[in-house]
């Protein structure tokens, strides 16, 4: 073998062997990630569920497009997020672009847990469940992915974001002295 075949030979196993190099801490896998398609609701009985699921685990929860919605900004009709003491977040959105008709809307959820990830296996069991079961929604994608300690910067960066999302929102809403 020529040194050129082996010098490509050996950059082509570097760059394709999940080296340090190609490694992706600024992309977060979700521990836990499905869409689900639910007939006949109105949003707001999708969101009364998703706020009594996320309390029931004990989240703190965000209805981030209610208080867009109420000052006047409207970028998606859900979006609710939850937040725990273990760093751990849930976020439901109504996909887009909704549909005009309310007999079939698209939602997905995610849950992500600080890197390296550690499944939750019973949370994870819930919230199919709760999609499936107490919504009596139908899943459409169902996917579980992992991350590892590399990511853990790039996750309190973005953990830290939605706690200020938490902050502005009690902020807003506390009465002014």
């Amino acid at each position: 073998m020529s040194p050129l075949m082996h010098g490509a030979i050996c950059l082509s196993v570097f760059l394709f062997s999940g080296s340090p190099a190609l490694a992706r801490p600024d992309v977060i896998a979700s521990d836990l990630a499905l869409q689900f398609v639910c007939r006949g609701d109105s949003d707001q009985t999708i969101e009364s569920a998703v706020e009594s699921f996320l309390t029931g685990h004990q989240f703190k929860v965000l209805n981030k497009a209610r208080v867009q919605q109420n000052h006047g900004v409207f970028i998606v009709p859900v979006e609710i997020i939850g937040i725990d003491a273990q760093r751990r977040q849930i976020d439901i959105t109504l996909m887009p672009p909704p549909s005009t008709k309310k007999d079939a809307r698209r939602y997905a959820m995610r849950i992500n847990s600080p890197p390296p990830t550690e499944h939750d296996a019973e949370l994870e069991q819930a919230a199919l469940d709760f999609a499936s079961k107490t919504l009596g929604c139908e899943l459409r994608q169902v996917s579980r992915g992992e991350n590892e300690e590399d990511a853990r910067e790039f996750y309190d960066r973005l953990f830290k974001t939605t706690e200020g999302w938490f902050r502005q929102t009690e902020e807003l809403e506390s009465p002014s002295l």
